[in-house]
């Protein structure tokens, strides 16, 4: 049986495959970096992030909503992706939404 944790997931990865595709998201340390700080929504980092690196994110992105949680990169079937930025749109508010009901 589906438990809702898995459902959530789910719904996440489908919406995080949307902003992909509508070029509402970055995959990665470098393309976040190169993003403007007024335009990104949510950062999704992997726990196993260098504590350098997400100190170095939440200073340049003060004002963002940062998750951290165990490999994002599978939640857009990349398991080597350990970043992904979702920019300011509906789809940040209904990721945000969906990792809210996860506790994330």
């Amino acid at each position: 049986m589906i438990n809702s944790k898995e459902v959530t997931l789910k719904k996440i990865s489908s919406l995080l495959h949307f902003a992909i595709r509508s070029k509402n998201a970055v995959i990665g340390y470098n393309s976040l970096l190169a993003s403007s700080a007024k335009k990104m929504g949510l950062i999704i980092i992997d726990e196993g992030t260098s504590e350098n690196s997400i100190k170095k994110i939440i200073k340049t992105f003060p004002d963002t909503k940062i998750n951290i949680m165990a490999e994002p990169g599978n939640l857009i079937s990349k398991s080597s992706v350990k970043i992904i930025g979702v920019k300011t749109s509906e789809f940040d508010k209904e990721i945000k939404k969906h990792l809210k009901s996860l506790e994330i």
